[in-house]
């Protein structure tokens, strides 16, 4: 043997192994090889060794291993198979846990048909300018034009609400002209989106329906564990995966899905679930492993986005936990590469957008934290409000800008879009 050349798979891991007789690249013959293949969860399934030439799937000797699928929220393995087939089996007994677990298959998911919906298609507010002035959007209208203009990226961020409030059209036209070039959400912003589009319904009442039982309990929406499923074997993130469904399952209502405009833009869309947070994370369907995975790509297709934020803009619209946090490990891991590289993120605009009245000084943040080292002897009641300290403050303090937009978003949304889609379309369209 005198060289040994080695292949890997799309995902980085390593495909074959093989040994030549012939120092010299693409030269020689092969004396033996080894391949592998992996499941969707990167595990490894097959050992292939071959100890005379290239493998053949079919004949050469292989390790089989098997594991569980995720349906009960487990991918622990179950078996061995040598190549003389003989089995080694694994029993990790009837629980994951040395605690008893609720049973998911005792609920009973109710027809959304009964479930008298507060939001419909008829909520969809139509694209038209606002009367009432909101203070301070030329500022944040000038930054993203100009970052637009040079190329830079526009990061928004929103929770549930604005979808909730009608307010989709907006959305999916600064998608469509160019401005939005990436569009992240919580679990309850996909699950309104999906909602939506496919039944043209969505929200309820939660008193009514958690005196019985019943809150987020629904047949229908059942299909977005489908989508969690379909968008783990493709490799996907849950806001692209979700965005193709609806498209390529030409949901009815479409066309007023801002994961569907997403798609069909090019624009990234992810979506940030905590686990327990969101309706369908408890039916029989949930594959608990599924939905980290299609999460955390999201999270690193986000990531990837934040490193490219010098000379941009970031967007909070009414996320007062999932968009702070999720910017913030964001940011410091593009800040930790840019640094090795001798680069910086510091030049960038940030803006909140929410209902949540903060001081006439909120520029300078809210001060001490009350423990640590250096705890303050008291903290003004609003530092727990991390769109405040985290996006308003902190990330911005060595050479960024901030602006607090505050109002109801069927007026901050709207005057955003005026702002900007009633004037060019940036030079650059281009999603970076």
């Amino acid at each position: 043997m005198r060289r040994i050349s080695t292949s890997y798979e799309i995902r980085g891991m390593k495909a074959t192994v093989t040994s030549w007789d012939d120092a010299s690249t693409n030269a020689g013959n092969v004396e033996n090889e080894t391949q592998f293949t992996y499941n969707n969860f990167g595990q490894l399934t097959h050992d292939y060794q071959a100890h005379s030439g290239t493998v053949n799937v079919m004949t050469t000797p292989k390790v089989q291993y098997a594991f569980a699928s995720g349906a009960d929220n487990t991918i622990r393995p179950t078996s061995v198979t040598y190549p003389d087939g003989r089995v080694i089996s694994y029993d990790c007994g009837g629980h994951v846990s040395r605690y008893r677990l609720f049973d998911r298959s005792r609920l009973q998911l109710a027809d959304l048909n009964d479930r008298e919906s507060d939001v419909g298609t008829s909520n969809i507010v139509a694209l038209q300018p606002v009367s009432v002035c909101v203070p301070t959007i030329d500022h944040v209208v000038a930054a993203i034009v100009a970052a637009r203009n040079a190329g830079h990226p526009v990061i928004m961020m929103i929770g549930g609400h604005p979808i909730k409030l009608g307010l989709s059209r907006f959305l999916i036209q600064l998608m469509e002209s160019g401005y939005i070039t990436c569009l992240a959400t919580n679990g309850a912003g996909i699950i309104h989106d999906f909602e939506l589009a496919a039944f043209g319904e969505t929200s309820e009442n939660v008193s009514r329906w958690i005196k019985t039982g019943q809150f987020g309990l629904w047949q229908q929406t059942d299909q977005l564990n489908q989508i969690v499923n379909a968008g783990c074997k493709a490799n996907e993130g849950l806001g692209e995966a979700t965005g193709r469904w609806i498209e390529e399952k030409k949901l009815p209502h479409r066309n007023i899905s801002v994961a569907a405009a997403a798609w069909r833009s090019g624009v990234p869309m992810t979506c940030h679930v905590s686990i327990g947070s969101d309706i369908f994370h408890g039916y029989p369907n949930c594959n608990g492993a599924a939905l980290g995975q299609v999460s955390h790509t999201d999270f690193l297709i986000f990531a990837k986005q934040i490193q490219d934020l010098e000379g941009g803009v970031f967007l909070n619209v009414g996320s007062a936990v999932t968009g702070p946090e999720v910017y913030l490990k964001a940011l410091s891991m593009a800040r930790n590469v840019a640094r090795q590289n001798g680069e910086t993120i510091s030049d960038f605009t940030t803006a909140v957008l929410d209902v949540v009245e903060l001081p006439e000084n909120w520029v300078d943040g809210p001060g001490r934290p009350p423990q640590g080292k250096n705890a303050a002897t008291s903290t003004h009641p609003m530092y727990y409000f991390r769109p405040w300290k985290t996006i308003l403050c902190r990330t911005v303090n060595d050479g960024g800008r901030s602006y607090y937009i505050r109002g109801d978003h069927r007026q901050t949304i709207p005057a955003l879009w005026q702002g900007l889609c009633h004037r060019n379309a940036p030079e650059n369209r281009d999603s970076v």
